[in-house]
């Protein structure tokens, strides 16, 4: 077999049993490339590899990717984006707050007016702060989950995962309160089992959203 041939003006070497292409880069013109031509340079290498190595071999491919960054008109879209992620922290503010200000007022009124509560008041607090951050992810506010924890869940699918793990914070929180009212009334036993299950089921949904829609708990 011969060491070297060409077929369709490329130029193939030998190596072992087959023939490999002998590509050579030609020189990349110096652009600066901005958010969206990383973006589409990421999806190129994982789903176009042949328009990204026609483009690297061509000496094209920073001058294409600065063509991306510039073909979005006025940042309009990245405008759009860096404020809805404002109003994802100012609400994510507004429910933490408003969570805080409940438990707050639960433990004065508990200490207050109600003696069998008084015991119990962290539970109470704690339970209130899941629901409230539940009902607030049940709502498609994907802002009080950490980033690591959702980082791979797509655009798509991110209303559908809120939904799962809202839904499973609400339970757990639920159950919470509940066995907290339970065990005020004297019944230790019981409130350990209404707290353990519904954790159980909470984390059962938290955790199904997490694998299916995430791929993973990072």
């Amino acid at each position: 077999m011969e060491k070297y041939i060409t077929k369709n003006g490329i130029k193939y070497e030998l190596r072992g049993e087959q023939y490999y292409p002998m590509l050579e880069i030609s020189e990349q013109t110096n652009y600066e490339i901005g958010k969206y031509g990383h973006l589409h340079l990421d999806f190129i290498k994982k789903h176009r590899r042949g328009t990204y190595t026609t483009l690297l071999t061509e000496g094209c491919l920073n001058e294409h990717l600065h063509n991306i960054d510039e073909l979005i008109p006025n940042k309009s879209n990245e405008e759009i984006l860096v404020s809805k992620n404002k109003t994802i922290d100012q609400q994510k503010k507004v429910i933490i707050g408003f969570a805080a200000g409940c438990a707050i007022g639960l433990f004065i009124l508990g200490f207050i007016f109600i003696e069998p509560l008084r015991e119990s008041l962290v539970q109470l607090g704690l339970g209130v702060i899941c629901v409230l951050l539940g009902i607030f992810n049940m709502c498609g506010n994907i802002g009080s989950i950490h980033w690591y924890n959702r980082r791979k869940v797509t655009k798509e699918n991110q209303k559908v995962y809120c939904m799962f793990v809202g839904l499973g914070t609400l339970i757990v929180g639920a159950a919470i309160i509940v066995g907290a009212v339970i065990q005020a009334l004297g019944n230790i036993t019981a409130s350990g089992w209404v707290i353990g299950i519904g954790v159980l089921i909470g984390l059962v949904f938290i955790l199904y959203a997490q694998f299916k829609y995430n791929r993973g708990l990072f």
